[in-house]
């Protein structure tokens, strides 16, 4: 049981109108999920009335309030709601806890203003589209009441508390966030926005589910013609998205801002924009760039970073295109999965910066008149180190993809073909990497994938294409490397698909490999060698010039000076 029903069952059984076995045997026939208030209504133990008079000793008398006499009201002309308490108020108005006898069940009852009969009419049919969500993650709407100029709305009552309430550790904060993304983006697939996402409408019950509440109210409540002729924001400032306070055209990409700006805050223990007024406030989110949480909590993970970022981008078009994207890349982050979430390039950050401040161009080109050259040389080296980062980046991504096919090779023999995107893939990153910057790794790893697609004219194209960007001992070895393996692949081709007739018939080797002794040769050379490799490329050359005798003796000094291992 929860505080409050124990509260309860003290209360029932100190003043006498239940007794402790009676107590007992309601608790026993409770079906699965059932409250202790549901329980005792089903089995007839205790009557509406009654429950409603017991639930008024346990809680302080509220202050009266125009809600609360209207949900009085409400309960004495519809013959339904027994009230059990006040669960909260905020700016759309009260939420009370209430017995529904028609239902059998609790439920909560939120009061919303809906001063004309058009703003009634709309909000009805708003309510109908919310209430057709069904979704395990979003709290369900079960009916709703016009009454003299206000809305009364039954929703499913949730035993938790909101999500920005204690302390929630990182990774039960992002799995929260997750849920809610895949709830709101179920929302999105019916033509329904949440327009007012924020950590307090974000349940979170003991077993770790997340619910989210008031679908259709924000989006109901801004429709209203009251609330356009009174100039009241609909939702919260700290969480709402540049659109939507610019009040432009908004899709589920507000959503995603929201559920970015809740998870900072979640994480951060702030939110992303802070100020003094809530006008300062909306300058903030329109005009400046959220401070990158880590600076407020240096124990979150740098991709968590990046995802919240990513969420909480100006512009609508850099932003998750859908909820379930957002929750997608938090899920690959959860489950040690690479995420797809990029950090914004510095060149953007400052393009936007300066496209909002046109005083700040102005000052620029003051100062570039003595100093553009300069200017200009510094912004090449930065936008110059940004493409090498990012093309650093896609050499090592294409080097990943080259090492899961190699990880194959290791697993019982298997038809590779469905895998051998995974070597395309790496030979279109390095050559988008190439296109970045002169990098000599995009051209290596690319002749890597090559080697392995049996393409070896073009895995040596390239090869060439690396020594020429670095004239480096390593890449020699790499080529006599990648050389002699494909020398021993052509030599066991050449074996297995021999016939049998032919058996007898002397066979032609391979080629000793001119180049291949000419890479060793530039490796040597170049001191790139250590004694080991000196000593196993001594033996190759002595191979491959038939001189297998010395090659023997070679090999014999290369596993004595070996490690044990």
């Amino acid at each position: 049981m929860n505080e409050t029903e124990r509260k309860l069952a003290q209360t029932l059984i100190g003043t006498g109108r239940l007794g402790p076995a009676d107590l007992e045997g309601c608790l026993k026939h409770r079906q699965d999920g059932e409250g202790l208030i549901d329980a005792l209504v089903r089995q007839k133990t205790l009557g509406t009335s009654e429950l409603e008079s017991v639930m008024g000793e346990l809680r302080p008398e509220p202050p009266p309030s125009a809600e609360t006499g209207l949900l009085e009201a409400a309960v004495r002309r519809l013959d339904r709601y027994a009230l059990l308490g006040e669960l909260g108020r905020g700016a759309t108005g009260c939420v009370f806890l209430a017995y529904d006898a028609k239902l059998k069940r609790s439920v909560a009852l939120k009061v919303i203003p809906t001063p004309g009969v058009q703003d009634a009419a709309r909000t009805r049919r708003e309510l109908e589209i919310a209430a057709s969500l069904q979704h395990p993650n979003i709290a369900a709407i079960y009916d709703s009441h016009a009454l003299d100029g206000y809305f009364i709305i039954a929703m499913q009552y949730i035993e938790g508390r909101p999500m920005g309430e204690g302390r929630l550790g990182p990774r039960p904060a992002l799995a929260g966030i997750a849920q809610a993304a895949r709830a709101v983006h179920h929302a999105h697939g019916k033509g329904v926005v949440h327009r007012d996402l924020k950590p307090e409408n974000l349940i979170a019950t003991p077993d770790g589910r997340v619910y989210v509440l008031d679908f259709g109210i924000a989006r109901a409540m801004e429709k209203s013609s009251a609330m356009t002729r009174t100039g009241t924001i609909v939702g919260t400032p700290m969480f709402m998205s540049p659109e939507q306070i610019q009040g432009r055209a908004v899709d589920a990409r507000t959503d995603v801002y929201s559920l970015g700006a809740t998870l900072y805050e979640l994480l951060a223990r702030r939110p992303p924009f802070e100020a003094e007024s809530v006008i300062q406030v909306l300058h903030r989110v329109l005009h400046d760039e959220p401070a990158p949480p880590r600076q407020h909590n240096a124990q979150i993970h740098r991709d968590v970073e990046t995802i919240i970022l990513k969420a909480l981008s100006k512009e609508p078009e850099r932003r998750y295109a859908t909820a379930k994207e957002f929750a997608e890349d938090i899920e690959r982050f959860l489950e040690g999965e690479p995420i797809r979430a990029r950090p914004v390039p510095f060149a953007a950050k400052a393009a936007r910066y300066l496209g909002q401040r046109p005083w700040a161009i102005a000052t620029l080109a003051v100062v570039a008149l003595g100093f553009a050259s300069g200017a200009a040389l510094l912004w090449e080296q930065r936008a110059a180190r940004s493409r090498m980062a990012e093309a650093t980046l896609r050499v090592d991504e294409a080097a990943r993809k080259i090492d899961d096919w190699d990880r194959f090779l290791y697993l019982p023999p298997r038809d590779l073909t469905p895998h051998r995107s995974l070597l395309d893939d790496a030979v279109r990153r390095c050559d988008e990497a190439r296109r970045l910057a002169p990098i000599a790794a995009a051209p290596y790893q690319k002749a890597r994938a090559l080697a392995r697609l049996g393409q070896d004219g073009a895995a040596d194209a390239a090869m060439g294409e690396a020594l020429a960007l670095r004239p480096d001992g390593g890449l020699h070895l790499e080529r006599a490397r990648m050389r002699l393996q494909r020398t021993s692949r052509r030599a066991m081709e050449a074996t297995l698909f021999i016939l049998p007739g032919l058996a007898t018939k002397p066979r032609k080797q391979p080629a000793p490999g001119a180049e291949l002794l000419a890479d060793l040769a530039a490796a040597q050379k170049l001191g790139q060698a250590t004694d080991l490799e000196r000593v196993s490329m001594q033996a190759i050359e002595q191979a491959l010039q038939g001189d297998y005798e010395r090659a023997e003796q070679s090999c014999m000094a290369l596993l004595a000076g070996a490690q044990p291992w």
